[in-house]
């Protein structure tokens, strides 16, 4: 019996949640007028473009600029995703303990440190030992600051469920455009080097057509392994995984300052109402 199953030591359920005060939704205009959601929303887009950059030009970057064979290929993936679920355990303990906002920074200490040791580091050493140094940093890095980032997310929406969806597409909505747009930047700005440069090309006189869409002329050499054409993608990480980090910081920084500002009104208004 319905009635029966609602009355349960004397209490009636159904009147108790009945009862509740339910909370008001939060509309869309006002979620637009909140400084929160720009802030995480800037730290969420560094993120995503710190993990998907990294993972879209390491490959390059491995046969390009260091010239590895086709086994680091799949070694070095394997080696950044082994990382990063190592780190995960560890990102859960550090969000607990330190804090959403240090542990972000610590993240992002990780990914600057990868993206130097990319940017300094050369010879044999790297190219053998390094880069698994390398992978690994930029699978933790990556672990940290999406784990982070998501759970600073979940932090904002709060107790307003209503408005997860809302939430959550703004903030995938800053991720695909901002990745979208640094992959047209980046691809604008490829240099000489093609990939029909480095195999042995047909006799001249073969090749009775251009190919298509070709903007910049065949290559008459083969480049020095010292040259921009190979050492391009490893700028690319660089810039595109150390900036990211240090943009990041700067948003969790002003998250910092933006909640001790916001406790100190809070204490304020409270004084006064005293």
């Amino acid at each position: 019996d319905p009635s029966e199953e609602d009355n349960v030591g004397g209490f009636n359920l159904s009147s108790v949640e009945e009862s509740k005060p339910s909370k008001p939704k939060i509309n869309v205009l006002s979620w637009l007028k909140n400084p929160q959601l720009y802030l995480v929303g800037a730290i969420y887009m560094s993120t995503r473009l710190f993990v998907n950059l990294s993972q879209a030009y390491i490959p390059f970057y491995l046969q390009d600029s260091l010239h590895e064979g086709s086994t680091y290929l799949a070694i070095i993936p394997l080696v950044m995703m082994s990382s990063s679920f190592i780190t995960s355990f560890l990102t859960s303990i550090a969000n607990k303990h330190l804090g959403r906002h240090l542990t972000w920074l610590l993240g992002s200490v990780l990914g600057c440190s990868a993206a130097l040791y990319i940017q300094l580091g050369s010879g044999t050493f790297l190219m053998k030992y390094g880069i698994f140094l390398v992978a690994f940093l930029v699978g933790a890095s990556s672990c940290v600051l999406l784990i982070t980032s998501l759970g600073m997310t979940a932090d904002l929406i709060g107790e307003s469920t209503d408005s997860s969806a809302l939430i959550y597409g703004l903030m995938s909505l800053t991720d695909k455009v901002a990745n979208g747009l640094a992959v047209v930047l980046i691809q604008k700005e490829v240099p000489c080097l093609r990939l029909y440069g480095l195999v042995a090309l047909d006799p001249p006189d073969i090749l009775t057509t251009p190919a298509p869409g070709c903007v910049t002329p065949l290559p008459t050499e083969m480049p020095s392994y010292h040259s921009h054409c190979f050492s391009f993608y490893k700028h690319v990480l660089f810039y595109s995984t150390g900036g990211s980090a240090v943009f990041g910081a700067l948003f969790v920084l002003a998250c910092i300052v933006f909640a001790a500002w916001k406790r100190k009104n809070i204490k304020k208004d409270n004084y006064v109402l005293k």
